[in-house]
């Protein structure tokens, strides 16, 4: 049986992935309702995968996850389970090198695709949220930087940036200087509207970089092309 550790703050969420995995080779060993709970549970069950959400009001998820990982054997297999699906979030957690990352709204038969993807070291499931952003970005795939929402960005040259230092990349000098700052908002999670505000510039320019963005980097989505430029050092963020 494959052992499973769940943590959410929802009773229904877990009495229902124990539901999903009746009959089936997964077997939920261990259950937590907070970030706490599951510090305690994680070294005394040791199990083989960590389903949790990343909605525990203002507690930093993903230093939360950070930890779980070195409690959990095999390096550290989870996979996020949450409504919080936020462009940002999903990029965050290919960069903290999270197996899948699913909406809980998925059938039960993608948390079991996924569960046993990451067991296998295969790559995150088509229908799970990596999949589609990532197309076969592999587990523990390493990517330069950390997604800091809400942090100061590095390497602008308006708004409260500073100007800050890029990483050694095959791919300097695809992106214009205003291209660059606009993706790295985009990494953040922020809109159109937003990245207008900050730079000081329309939507419809904006949205002009975007596509620029999008053509110049073979993307078809703006979180891809955000998950891209972190995967090739283009994106760079300061230290938390």
């Amino acid at each position: 049986m494959i052992r499973v550790c769940v943590v959410d703050r929802h009773p229904v969420v877990r009495a229902g992935l124990r539901d999903f995995f009746r009959g089936t080779d997964i077997e939920t060993t261990a259950e937590a309702d907070s970030i706490k709970d599951a510090y305690l549970l994680l070294p005394r069950y040791l199990p083989e995968i960590l389903i949790t959400d990343i909605a525990f009001g203002k507690e930093d998820p993903w230093a939360y996850l950070k930890h779980a990982k070195t409690l959990i054997p095999k390096r550290g297999k989870i996979i996020i389970y949450t409504a919080d699906i936020d462009p940002a979030n999903i990029v965050s957690a290919v960069t903290a090198e999270v197996c899948d990352f699913l909406d809980k709204s998925c059938p039960k038969e993608h948390l079991i695709e996924a569960v046993h993807a990451a067991l296998e070291g295969r790559p995150p499931i088509p229908n799970g949220e990596m999949g589609r952003l990532t197309g076969t970005t592999p587990p523990g795939t390493v990517i330069p930087g950390t997604v800091i929402p809400g942090t100061v960005i590095a390497g602008t040259t308006s708004g409260t940036g500073t100007k800050g230092s890029s990483a050694p990349s095959a791919h300097d000098g695809l992106l214009t200087d205003r291209e660059h700052q606009v993706l790295q908002r985009i990494a953040l999670g922020l809109s159109n509207k937003e990245i207008a505000k900050q730079l000081h510039i329309s939507d419809e320019t904006v949205k002009e970089h975007v596509r620029n963005i999008l053509r110049k980097t073979g993307q078809t989505r703006r979180t891809q092309a955000a998950v891209w430029g972190l995967r090739h050092g283009i994106v760079n963020w300061p230290a938390s």
